[in-house]
């Protein structure tokens, strides 16, 4: 219990308020399946209740989230809609961007939960928002497949945008849930309305098994033992052991706030049918078990993977991976840690790539070969997830300098190796045909298995 009780008063109430909202959503259920009065509609209770565990939580603060609200309102009324998306990324993003500047300076070193997180996921609605309006003025076959999914072409409402905004569903540590699956599940007809209340509670109980992980085993194994003189003296082995332990316990603390927000979302009734996943926010199994990067992020943080993929990675036109993973971690705050585990990433990627196609190919004459392989990546990705983690937990440039040092910085001279040495990779030939129909030129391509573009690729 050391853990809990050593936590700031803010921090405690915004876990509480956030634990609070399990039993709210399984009672927001029940009244979406219930009749009732035209004044409490839907949008306006989840709203209302949204406002309350803002000025819960953050009390003056909250005013940040009203006035990106009102941002966001006031450009979706005054900005052309073909130019709607990118001046709302700009300027609701360039408002994250001065917050996160305003901390660096007057409150450097601040690392506890605070009123920005919730900005963070604004940022996520309204900016996705804005693109699926701008998306609606272009021709279909200048978008991608996800973009076609979520253009919007209906007008949005003063009660539907501000319920958007501050829905109670996600307003502390998400899920992010685009617009139209957001109306979908907010329109639903009395009738329809079944929350899957097993699969809530599943995904719950991996939340409750994180936090009890975390409570047991962080006060024996907090980050800050890989700087104790005893794992600094030892070999690398052992120091890549505790960096190991002491990351996964830090993983755990993300795997509580997501799994149990989350279960929160489905309890509502999200996700009601089994094979729905838009509440998705993490998969510890596969990121423990992972073989490479990019499965490493298809899986951690999922809401804002596909956030930008969406706004960011697909419409950039070059440099594409290490454009977004800047824009994540200015996104994230001015710490230097950020940039130190963010743009490296980009690096990383490219050199997944080389060898998913060039080294793995060599590897899948037999079961024994592919088990090798998925062996030897599975402690690749574990190595080098942990050591660029470092960033990200220990933010600031003298630890994770002592960390990464202490390890000889091997994991970037071996990647930095691996890219040099292996070829790259040969681009199959462009197979399509274009086939001129009625005057209009169509593009025929073989099917294919999946047609998932994640920006990691």
């Amino acid at each position: 219990m050391e853990t809990l009780t050593s936590l700031p008063v803010s921090t405690v109430i915004i876990l509480g308020t956030h634990l609070g909202t399990l039993p709210v959503a399984h009672w927001f259920s029940r009244y979406n399946s219930s009749e009732k009065s035209l004044w409490l509609s839907k949008h306006r209770v989840a709203a209302l209740l949204g406002l309350a565990t803002i000025l819960i939580c953050y009390q003056w603060s909250a005013l940040q989230l009203i006035l990106q609200w009102l941002i966001s309102y006031t450009l979706l009324h005054t900005v052309p809609k073909h130019q709607l998306g990118k001046i709302s990324f700009v300027i609701l993003y360039g408002h994250v961007i001065v917050v996160n500047a305003f901390k660096f300076i007057y409150k450097y070193g601040d690392i506890s939960l605070d009123y920005t997180g919730s900005m963070m996921l604004g940022t996520m609605r309204l900016t996705s928002l804005a693109f699926s309006i701008q998306d609606s003025t272009k021709p279909e076959e200048k978008l991608t497949e996800l973009q076609k999914q979520r253009v919007m072409k209906q007008d949005i409402t003063l009660e539907k945008h501000f319920c958007y905004c501050f829905s109670f569903i996600g307003i502390l540590f998400g899920p992010f849930i685009f617009y139209e699956d957001h109306e979908k599940y907010m329109n639903k007809k009395s009738s329809e309305f079944n929350a899957n209340n097993y699969k809530a509670t599943l995904t719950l109980l991996q939340g409750v098994l994180a936090l009890i992980i975390v409570i047991v085993a962080l006060p024996h194994y907090p980050v800050e033992k890989n700087f104790d003189p005893e794992v600094l003296a030892s070999g690398v082995l052992y120091k890549h052991w505790i960096l190991y332990i002491t990351m996964f316990i830090a993983k755990c603390r993300y795997y509580f706030a997501w799994l149990t927000a989350q279960a929160a979302a489905i309890y509502a009734g999200y996700d009601a049918e089994e094979d729905s996943n838009i509440t998705a926010t993490v998969n510890p199994l596969k990121i423990e078990l992972t073989t490479s990067l990019k499965q490493f992020i298809d899986n951690w943080n999922m809401f804002t993977a596909k956030w930008l993929r969406y706004t960011c990675f697909e419409r950039l036109p070059s440099h594409k991976a290490l454009v977004t993973f800047v824009v994540s971690a200015l996104w994230h705050g001015f710490l230097p840690g950020y940039m130190i585990m963010f743009v490296p990433l980009a690096f990383y990627t490219a050199v997944g790539q080389k060898l998913h196609k060039v080294v793995r190919p060599k590897f899948q004459s037999s079961d024994a070969m592919r088990t090798l392989y998925a062996l030897v990546t599975w402690v690749g990705a574990a190595v080098t997830i942990c050591f660029n983690g470092t960033g990200f937990q220990l933010l600031f440039t003298d630890k994770i300098w002592l960390v990464q040092s202490g390890l000889y910085f091997y994991p970037h001279i071996i990647a930095l190796l691996l890219f040099v040495v292996l070829p790259r990779p040969v681009r199959k030939p462009d197979t399509s045909k274009k086939v001129t129909i009625n005057g209009a030129k169509h593009s025929h391509q073989p099917e294919k298995i999946s047609t998932h573009t994640n920006m990691s690729n």
